[in-house]
């Protein structure tokens, strides 16, 4: 007798199936002649796609409203009110654009097929959180400001800067 397997390990098989590394997205557009080829062709996307797909299957679990699913082609049927609850919670359009990508690709469809209005992704619409720089601090330490500013270092790679890694030359 076969152990049944989680949803989240169905997930990983079939979003790992789809894994292309090392192939050319831009031959596989002009062999299957369409905008968005079958699989997936990098890394990064590949652990985006898996950790969203990861995400809709704990709302899943999470949500008393649905009965328990054991197989993930069960799920697909709530993959549109899991997006319409992402944007209803206020997450960017990014966000849920992201998860709907990702769920296409689970289900090998197009997101157009969940039955969902994206809203569209605009660049004014991004929240970053930066905080704005006190200009009191700056006005105080200003050789300490255009130090870090002239470096081009990251702000980690700034936080790991010791005394002893600086020195100066007959320029200054």
């Amino acid at each position: 007798m076969s152990k049944r397997r989680s949803l989240k390990n169905q997930v990983n098989t079939i979003i790992y199936r789809q894994l292309r590394l090392g192939q050319s997205k831009f031959k596989a557009r002009r062999e299957e002649g369409t905008k968005y080829p079958k699989g997936i062709f990098s890394l990064n996307t590949f652990g985006t796609y898996m950790q969203q797909c990861h995400q809709f299957v704990d709302w899943l679990k999470g949500n008393e409203e649905i009965p328990k699913i054991r197989k993930i082609s069960e799920a697909r049927k709530y993959v549109g009110k899991y997006l319409e609850e992402l944007k209803d919670k206020a997450y960017s359009p990014y966000t849920v654009h992201t998860a709907a990508s990702a769920l296409a690709k689970l289900y090998e469809c197009r997101m157009e097929d969940f039955g969902v209005d994206l809203d569209k992704r605009e660049r004014k619409v991004i929240k970053r959180s930066r905080i704005a720089p006190d200009p009191e601090y700056e006005r105080k330490h200003q050789d300490i400001v255009d130090f870090y500013r002239g470096c081009g270092l990251r702000r980690c790679e700034m936080l790991r800067l010791k005394g002893e890694d600086v020195y100066r030359n007959e320029n200054g």
